[in-house]
């Protein structure tokens, strides 16, 4: 009778997560359905069952981390938080030390960083910048990649990163990336010419190096 009931709590969830608009909410039902199985898998033997639910919830579990730590992110930059939430799920989250380089002058540019934590200090242009802030856009729209300038971590610093690569698979399953990424550049040229010449924080949002 137990095994009965669980079967049909499990069934009527995965039957809910055709009924949610939003993923959060629906890797969240999935769980419940995925741990529900379980339970009616070891109560009537059915190994098949079991192996794949057990499989399925520490996807589902990654999966809700990873769209709570996008929502996370977008909502604390002014960028665009559905156009960024779709960029971050291509990039990869990293920690570099406190005097680390990201990249040196002159050397290829197969990288955008965004930072999360932390900041980071543009040799050349002896400027800073801090969460939220994005490196190398420029030059990966430019046809030459190389960089323009050298970045060290001036702490610990949390990085996403995307390669040239991914960027293109990004933008090419969502092309507003692309113009968010061109906006960012825009905003920033201005600023960046003043900022050559100041030793202080860097107030835009994107950095073209």
């Amino acid at each position: 009778m137990i095994e009965l009931i669980l079967g049909w709590f499990a069934a009527g969830l995965v039957l809910l997560t055709f009924y949610l608009q939003t993923i959060p909410s629906l890797r969240l039902v999935a769980i419940f359905s995925n741990l529900a199985f379980i339970g009616y898998a070891i109560l009537i033997g059915a190994t098949p069952i079991l192996v794949l639910h057990s499989l399925l919830l520490p996807l589902n579990f990654f999966r809700l981390f990873q769209l709570l730590r996008q929502k996370r992110i977008s909502q604390q930059t002014a960028l665009n938080p559905t156009i960024l939430g779709s960029l971050l799920l291509h990039m990869q989250t990293t920690w570099k030390c406190n005097g680390e380089y990201l990249f040196h002058q002159d050397e290829q540019a197969n990288e955008i960083f965004l930072i999360l934590n932390g900041e980071v200090k543009l040799v050349g242009a002896n400027a800073l910048l801090g969460p939220n802030q994005f490196l190398g856009v420029i030059s990966h729209f430019k046809q030459k990649a190389t960089r323009e300038d050298s970045a060290v971590c001036t702490s610990d610093v949390q990085v996403a990163t995307i390669t040239r690569e991914k960027l293109r698979q990004a933008i090419r399953q969502n092309p507003a990336i692309s113009e968010m990424l061109l906006c960012t550049v825009a905003d920033s040229w201005p600023d960046e010419i003043v900022h050559r010449t100041t030793p202080r924080h860097w107030n835009p949002s994107a950095a073209g190096l």
